[in-house]
């Protein structure tokens, strides 16, 4: 932890976190899949959101919704479901394509390490 309401991630990401009940050191961030928001890498996100970089590495058409395996810089592998709104898997989040993992930081979790 790097103060009150703020974790800095070991590749260098600052995450807005809500109060840590106390945890402080070494401590691990989530959040669940499907509050997370995928967004082409190089477009805009608006601002008071979390967000980590990655690439897509798998991506899965279940009908109703798509599941993403996002690989982040520092090569840990997150798993992201969005809604399936348009009829098909969008074009600009395909396998290969660089994202940015956006959220409300008030949807982030943390927990001691180990």
């Amino acid at each position: 932890m790097t103060g009150p309401g703020r974790v800095r991630t070991h590749d260098g990401a600052d995450l807005h976190v809500p109060a840590s009940g106390g945890l402080t050191g070494d401590v691990r961030v989530g959040v669940r899949p499907e509050k997370i928001t995928l967004v082409p890498g190089d477009e805009t996100v608006n601002g008071g959101r979390n967000i980590l970089r990655g690439k897509v590495i798998v991506s899965a058409f279940l009908g109703v919704s798509i599941q993403y395996v996002i690989q982040t810089a520092a090569g840990e592998e997150l798993n992201v479901f969005t809604q399936n709104t348009e009829g098909s898997e969008p074009d600009s989040l395909g396998v290969g394509r660089d994202v940015q993992l956006a959220w409300s930081p008030e949807h982030t979790f943390v927990v001691a390490r180990g």
